[in-house]
């Protein structure tokens, strides 16, 4: 996996409650298909609540990038 990135975002707003919205953390990261189970169990020890969403990348450059050993 490699090092998350953190944003401030809004979260959105409810139909009971148009006027009231709240701050939240976004975490962007990268990480392999074998790693999703491990990351989304973490996610929910952390919070149950949590919004997940998860996307397939086709092509990734730049940045910290590592190729990594199969095993």
């Amino acid at each position: 996996m490699t090092t998350p990135t953190k944003a401030k975002g809004e979260r959105g707003f409810l139909k009971e409650s148009f006027d009231v919205s709240h701050p939240v953390d976004i975490v962007f990261t990268v990480f392999t298909r074998l790693e999703l189970r491990r990351l989304r169990n973490s996610l929910h020890e952390i919070d149950p609540k949590a919004f997940i969403f998860t996307s397939i990348i086709k092509e990734a450059a730049g940045g910290v990038l590592k190729r990594r050993a199969r095993h």
